[in-house]
């Protein structure tokens, strides 16, 4: 009988592993892979998240590096729509063509799903990938559960893993709308 308890025990360690590593990520980071804009105009670049699966007390600092065609997205304007930080985002621009951000907030840390940010750029026109650069890496792009010391400073503290999705942004092929028709007198 002890043999048969072993043998389920053993059998439910191996199902419980084949589970973890079947959906290996925790959380995620995504940008929308369809974004459509009319060329020369301000565009709101959605990045959203599911944080629904981060262990208690919830997530308590993200840091993003994403990259773009600075040609096609021009004059990063700022962060906006900003959920749940109440100190708001640091960012800068180390590079032409990329843009590192971070915030924390051990205050109240969060199990958000959905829209965590928007980046407001000028849309030039064409086409550009909008890449997740350093995906879980220290420095570049992860999450990190809320904790005591301050996980940015050197790397989360407390990583998550955390699956990364990269966006798209294209000229859209919809007919002008009737009201942005310039008017020749």
């Amino acid at each position: 009988m002890k043999k048969l308890y072993a043998l389920l025990f053993a059998f439910g360690m191996l199902l419980s592993v084949g589970v973890q590593a079947q959906n290996g990520f925790v959380v995620s980071v995504t940008i929308p892979d369809d974004i459509e804009e009319f060329p020369n105009q301000e565009v709101l670049i959605p990045v959203y998240v599911d944080f629904s699966n981060a262990e208690a007390p919830g997530v308590g600092s993200v840091e993003l590096t994403i990259s773009f065609d600075e040609s096609v997205l021009t004059n990063f304007h700022g962060i906006e729509n900003e959920a749940w930080m109440e100190g708001g985002w640091q960012w800068g621009i180390p590079e032409d063509g990329k843009i590192k951000m971070n915030a924390e907030n051990f205050q109240q840390a969060t199990t958000l799903n959905g829209r965590l940010l928007n980046l407001r750029f000028t849309y030039a026109g064409g086409e550009s990938a909008l890449t997740f650069e350093g995906k879980n890496d220290p420095g570049e792009s992860e999450v990190g559960l809320a904790g005591e010391s301050s996980p940015l400073k050197n790397g989360a503290a407390n990583p998550v893993s955390t699956d990364f999705q990269d966006g798209f942004i294209s000229e859209s092929t919809a007919p002008v709308p009737v009201s942005d028709w310039a008017l020749f007198l």
